[in-house]
């Protein structure tokens, strides 16, 4: 009987210590950046951006209520679950996104999900866009999909990627264009796709249309490629890299330019050839920048460590406080710290921007 005792006493000592350090988690705060593996399905967008937070080995339970911060609300349903999100469209009045092993789902708002039931993907889900009368999805191994309505996809039949990682695809002009390691492939209907070589380029990792041609940033030396006929020849100009960009993973147009950004920095072009770099450093120029669209009369740019930042003109930037919403408890030499999952890609429709992130994290836009 004594010793059934003193194990009572001993157990409740523990659960004491340990709803103590629960309760201490909060109090800590860092950022982290993990460097994608190159082997294996990691479910960021690129093997060099690090888009997806370490956890550590620590998976933190989501909670029932709505958490704001910014002017943004975090969704409390996570229709993808645990798994990364790294791309979102707006087309035919609803969301969809897209992650890891595949997964995706849909929202007419951007508040209630819906999982997709039957996704073709059995890999990463990189980049998504609408165009026409569809929505195109690309990933890795090659996989390509399209849907005239998000929910049900066919698989592209025949591959023009040769099974490498297909990292972005933009609408334009009637054509969209996806890019991949020193190739991009078109298509007018998301179908039927043409691959096209690009000489002197090694990882194509951002598209957009504007100003009458595509511009897209590669991997390697930051160079900016363009094409003023649909993608079928590229031009290559100037390296970002003397502006201290590494690569250039973001390029969204509006308001008349470009805006680029990668590693913590940006630049802005008004024709796609020729770049200025921004001095304004909103993001520290540590914490990359993973994506940048621009509506409702303004750019959001997101990245590594739930960042934020929106501006009207790409040159004067603002940050938006949202981190605590793509944020989660890791042990770091045994002690708690809350860490911020990355905020990989952001859309606009039906009146507010939709970001999403690690973890299977998505938040939306709630005023001004």
């Amino acid at each position: 009987m004594t010793s059934k005792k003193l194990w009572l006493v001993v157990l409740a000592i523990v659960l004491v210590l340990g709803i103590t350090a629960a309760g201490c988690s909060k109090g800590a705060k860092a950022d982290s950046k993990t460097a994608e593996s190159s082997g294996g399905d990691t479910g960021g967008k690129t093997a060099e951006s690090g888009k997806t937070a370490d956890t550590g080995g620590s998976k933190t339970a989501e909670s029932n209520s709505a958490a704001s911060s910014g002017g943004w609300t975090a969704v409390t349903n996570q229709p993808l679950g645990d798994s990364d999100i790294n791309a979102i469209a707006f087309g035919k009045d609803k969301f969809v996104a897209g992650g890891s092993d595949g997964k995706m789902a849909y929202s007419p708002d951007g508040v209630k999900w819906t999982a997709v039931a039957n996704s073709p993907f059995n890999r990463s889900i990189r980049e998504i866009a609408w165009g026409k009368d569809k929505f195109v999805a690309v990933g890795d191994r090659g996989n390509m999909a399209y849907s005239s309505d998000g929910v049900t996809w066919t698989a592209v039949s025949e591959n023009p990627f040769d099974n490498d990682q297909v990292d972005s695809v933009a609408w334009g002009n009637g054509t969209f264009v996806a890019g991949s390691y020193g190739y991009t492939a078109t298509s007018t209907d998301g179908v039927t796709w043409t691959a096209v070589e690009v000489s002197g380029v090694e990882y194509i990792d951002a598209i957009a249309w504007g100003n009458g041609k595509f511009v897209a940033g590669e991997s390697l030396l930051a160079y900016i490629i363009y094409s003023s006929d649909n993608g079928a020849t590229w031009t290559k100009t100037e390296s970002l890299s003397n502006k201290n960009f590494s690569t250039i993973n973001a390029i969204a147009f509006g308001n008349g330019k470009f805006v680029a950004g990668y590693n913590g920095n940006m630049a802005i072009s008004a024709d796609g050839v020729t770049w200025t770099k921004v001095t304004q450093n909103i993001f520290n120029g540590s914490y990359y920048i993973n994506a940048i669209a621009y509506a409702d009369n303004k750019f959001v740019a997101v990245g590594d460590g739930g960042k934020m930042a929106t501006s009207t003109d790409g040159v004067t930037w603002t940050a938006v406080n949202v981190d605590s919403l793509f944020e989660y408890t890791a042990i770091i030499v045994d002690s708690p710290a809350l860490l911020h999952y990355h905020i990989n890609a952001i859309a606009f429709g039906n009146g507010k921007f939709v970001a999403v992130g690690g973890h299977g994290k998505i938040a939306y836009s709630t005023g001004k």
